[in-house]
């Protein structure tokens, strides 16, 4: 609702923490029109409620496309292939899709992160000139 709030919650972001709550922000900052405040609450909502599926989804597609072409490639045949190897690869394709999850949820953090920075130096800007004026 206000300048120190917004700056608050800004710098909470900053600390890290494995709450998986999914959060709901609504912005009323007197210094933006009513539709930056609503165009801000949606974009913070969607960067801190990401989930990282689609570049989890992403990573683990390509790797499971690369390992299948180079089963067929290799001219390898699925009689030739062991349990072990087999659980290699369901292994590998999980990984990757781990690490696309981690990938995305990062991404997102840092988007949210940089659009708090870019919303709180408008601000700064804005209550500086209301102080000057």
């Amino acid at each position: 609702e206000n300048f120190a709030a917004f700056t608050e919650w800004e710098k909470s972001l900053h600390r890290f923490s494995l709450n998986n709550e999914l959060k709901s922000y609504v912005f009323d900052l007197t210094e933006l029109s009513f539709s930056e405040n609503v165009n801000l609450t949606t974009q913070v909502d969607e960067f801190s409620n990401a989930c990282g599926c689609k570049s989890g989804s992403a990573f683990m597609s390509v790797t499971l496309i690369s390992m299948i072409t180079y089963f067929f490639v290799s001219d390898l045949k699925f009689s030739e292939l062991t349990g072990y190897q087999f659980l290699s690869y369901i292994g590998v394709v999980l990984l990757a899709a781990l690490t696309g999850k981690a990938v995305g949820l990062l991404h997102a953090h840092w988007n949210l992160i940089k659009l708090a920075r870019n919303v709180r130096e408008r601000l700064t800007h804005t209550y500086a000139l209301k102080h000057v004026s």
